[in-house]
Formats: C-alpha cells, sequence, structure tokens
C-alpha cells in the first residue's frame, strides 16, 4: 500500500533565473522498515499554457527556438506567471505577448504537474477565444512567430511529431477529448 512520505530536510543546492534545484531526504517505511531517500527535485514557477481559438476554428500557434531541444518548436503559447502574479492575469499577459492578440474569454479547463518525478512544476490550461488584435511584446529573449492553424489539422501535427512538446500535446488533448464544449463557435465542420 502506497503511504504518505515525511519531509526529513531540504536544501537548494543550485539557484538559477528559471529554475532552482532542491537536494531533499524523505523518510519512507518499506516493507515495516524505515528508509531515507534522497531525491533532485527542481523548482519552477507555476506555468500557463493557451490554445487561443478564433471564431473560424483556427488554434493560434507559436513557432519558437527553443534551446534545450537545439531546434525549432511548433507550440501552445505558454509563460512563467510572475510571482505574486493570478494565473488568469499571466495567461491574459502571455496570450499578448506572444501572439498579439487579446481574448475577451478566457476560461481555465484545468491542469496537470509538468514532470512529477523530478519538479514541483504545474501548468494550468486556459482556452482563449473571441480574440483582438493587440500589440505583440515578447520577452526579450524571444523571437516568436505566430502560426495560425486549423482546428481539424491538430491531431494529425500530434501525431505526425510536428507538435511534439508535452504541454501543448496534454493542453491540446484536454480540448479536443476532454473539453470539446469550448470549440462550440468554431467553424470545426472539415475533420470532424
Amino acid at each position: 500500500m502506497t503511504q504518505k512520505q515525511l519531509l526529513v530536510s531540504t536544501d537548494v543546492v543550485f539557484s538559477g533565473t528559471k529554475l532552482n534545484i532542491r537536494n531533499e531526504i524523505w523518510l519512507m517505511k518499506k516493507n515495516g522498515q524505515d528508509i531515507e531517500v534522497q531525491q533532485q527535485v527542481a523548482e519552477h514557477a507555476p506555468i500557463v499554457v493557451l490554445v487561443p481559438i478564433d471564431q473560424e476554428g483556427n488554434i493560434y500557434l507559436v513557432r519558437q527556438f527553443r534551446r534545450p531541444t537545439k531546434g525549432l518548436l511548433l507550440e501552445t503559447p505558454a509563460g512563467t506567471i510572475e510571482a505574486g502574479e493570478e494565473p488568469r492575469n499571466a495567461a491574459l499577459r502571455e496570450l499578448k505577448e506572444e501572439t498579439g492578440y487579446a481574448a475577451k474569454e478566457i476560461i481555465n479547463i484545468g491542469g496537470f504537474w509538468i514532470a512529477p518525478g523530478w519538479s514541483d512544476g504545474f501548468a494550468y490550461i486556459y482556452v482563449c477565444t473571441g480574440l483582438e488584435p493587440a500589440y505583440a511584446e515578447p520577452d526579450e529573449d524571444e523571437d516568436i512567430n505566430l502560426v495560425v492553424t486549423p482546428l481539424h489539422e491538430i491531431p494529425n501535427l500530434i501525431k505526425d511529431g510536428t507538435i511534439c512538446d508535452a504541454k501543448s500535446v496534454a493542453a491540446l488533448q484536454m480540448v479536443l477529448f476532454l473539453h470539446p464544449e469550448q470549440l462550440t463557435g468554431s467553424s470545426l465542420v472539415e475533420g470532424t
């Protein structure tokens, strides 16, 4: 039977601009014995992941160079929630920064732990509708291109690996399969 474990100690062993690394010692019971387990945890601020949908049934994706992958990725817009910022406000800010659009309606459809085996990062997923042009303000270290993609193409872009980052795949599939009611008002006749 799985039981809760007790955190014995935690020390930050690395502090960076995007994440910190903690070394933790946990006490767990296994086969009636107390066992100390060491775990490294990447501390990362929570993020927002956006699925902007226009009236014509297009999803607004972004293409950007991702240094860790050494390549360009096609993704859903996303970004870090700043200290003291509410997730909804971060979503509105990131939508404008990355796509150059604002949303009349923004709905949280859930969230998920990004990589719970080694990180405490959490992602809040938002569907953004009623899109209207705004001024794009990407962060200084970002070079982002907007890619307007018909909704009916999304499953094949995931299947063929064109969309291949976990947050985008998860968020898009949450909308397509768990929250299709959010697609109401979009022209989804083709491919559905």
